[in-house]
């Protein structure tokens, strides 16, 4: 076994007892990198999710497996006690096993698992201060990154700002992906707020628009998505997959086509709006339609799938070759030829994340458990377009509505934490004279209003969506051809 895995083993694992309780503020275990090492060296499934989720995999497959466990936590106070009396509880940090370097400095950086392992390789017999730190990462992987602000800022604000085009998204969203992967992305947040705020300046001027815009080349928003696959695959017996990941950001997005790129799939990048407010029940109804979504829609699985249907028997694609499948296996695809996906797993954790840290960590595990049904897919040979009903922001708390101004609004539905839809336009009218410092910081239409600022209606920070925030409106339309 790997020395420096048998070492961390060491730390988090006790012999003769098959579950670890490990809670681990620097996320190296939550890392994919360091998963698959673990299992691939010492066979122990490290695995990061809430508590609710750990729970029910203990019930499912922990008791009984013999296999070896660690969950990875937040907080040891949430793990319930009947599971800790079985389990070895303890707190890790990579740099407990790497002496001599700066802590500091190991978890600003976050390097990747082969630097953290020629670090400890490379025993030492004094203390390197953070300098001497950062200069031997940075000898061992020349694009270790050197997060300078001002650089950045200056890169960043060279983009030329095409809100139509992925190169503009890949851009942007490269170096918030680098933000957030570095625990950098509260230094860089002045950035994106400059962004966003032009961003709403093409919102005013060309949103609506967009939901009318002819769909032949290109779906500009989700509604047209089934109008555009319609028409560039029009014989009936072409194998398409709509491949659809509820919740997901662009620079999450970016995390996905890097780990296709491994496995040589590269797609067609390509971006696409999300209806607004960008919630689940008016977008991802909008997507499956292929047509505006109506307020009476009641958002499940069930119906979802019955507009999956609909759709292609209304173009006289037999119903015996098309399928939908909601956070299921990809099962016997070859028997289909208009396929529906969805997954629910990065949205399902989104709103229970302290920050984009986490979001991350939890996006890299989620994405290993998606790319092998994309894949499947792929190998039965189906076209599959890759895409999300809505993406996510990192929201700075407001305050919480109070019992009137929850009494003016429609349903459940029509309140979250960036979106509100009144049940009367006086009743809108009422609430910004009420609150009227919030007039610029949100889009008002009709009887709704999104927040066009990364805020929230709640009482602390929140990762979510409702708003009109480029990273939740912009999401990606991007294109794998058939093998």
């Amino acid at each position: 076994m790997d020395k420096f895995v048998e070492t961390i083993l060491q730390k988090i694992t006790r012999q003769g007892c098959n579950l670890s309780i490990v809670k681990n503020t620097d996320g190296f275990l939550s890392r994919v990198d360091t998963q698959q090492i673990f299992i691939k060296e010492a066979g122990v499934t490290l695995l990061a999710d809430s508590p609710l989720a750990l729970r029910v995999h203990y019930e499912r497959w922990y008791k009984g497996s013999g296999e070896r466990f660690c969950y990875i936590v937040n907080d040891l106070d949430e793990i319930l006690p009947d599971i800790k009396v079985e389990a070895f509880c303890c707190e890790f940090s990579v740099a407990d096993v790497l002496w001599g370097y700066d802590r500091g400095e190991l978890f600003r950086w976050n390097p990747p698992y082969s630097v953290l392992h020629h670090l400890f390789e490379n025993k030492l017999n004094s203390y390197l201060n953070a300098a001497q730190t950062r200069e031997e990462m940075g000898y061992v992987s020349e694009d270790m990154p050197v997060y300078d602000l001002e650089k950045i800022s200056e890169n960043v604000r060279s983009i030329q700002l095409d809100w139509l085009s992925a190169e503009t998204m890949e851009k942007v969203c490269r170096y918030i992906l680098s933000a957030i992967s570095n625990r950098m992305y509260p230094q860089m947040e002045f950035l994106i707020d400059e962004i966003n705020g032009k961003f709403q300046s093409f919102i005013d001027n060309n949103y609506i628009g967009l939901l009318t815009k002819s769909h032949l080349t290109r779906p500009y928003s989700v509604n047209k998505v089934l109008l555009h696959i319609n028409s560039a695959h029009k014989e009936q017996i072409d194998k398409v997959a709509l491949f659809v990941i509820d919740g997901m950001s662009y620079w999450q997005y970016l995390m996905l086509k890097d780990m296709l790129a491994e496995k040589d799939i590269e797609p067609v990048d390509n971006v696409c709006y999300a209806w607004m407010p960008s919630i689940t029940k008016l977008s991802r109804q909008a997507l499956f339609r292929g047509d505006m979504p109506k307020d009476s829609y009641v958002q499940n699985p069930q119906n979802e799938s019955k507009l999956w249907f609909e759709y292609w028997k209304k173009r006289q694609v037999p119903a015996s070759t098309v399928w939908y499948e909601h956070n299921g296996s990809i099962v016997n695809p070859e028997l289909y030829n208009r396929y529906g996906y969805v997954t629910t797993s990065l949205d399902n954790h989104m709103h229970g994340c302290r920050d984009l840290k986490d979001l991350y960590d939890l996006t890299s595990n989620r994405l290993v458990e998606i790319v092998p049904d994309i894949m499947k897919l792929y190998d039965a040979g189906y076209t599959i377009y890759i895409t999300a009903d809505h993406g996510n922001v990192y929201s700075h708390a407001w305050r919480t509505l109070n019992a009137q101004e929850k009494a003016m609004l429609y349903t459940n539905e029509s309140r979250g934490g960036r979106h509100l839809i009144f049940t009367k336009e006086e009743h809108l009218k009422y609430f910004f004279h009420e609150n009227p410092g919030l007039t610029d910081d949100m889009y008002i239409r009709g009887n709704y209003a999104v927040w066009r600022t990364a805020k929230c209606f709640k009482g602390e920070n929140e990762v979510t969506h409702g708003g009109c925030h480029f990273l939740e409106m912009i999401v990606p339309f991007a294109k794998i051809e058939k093998k």
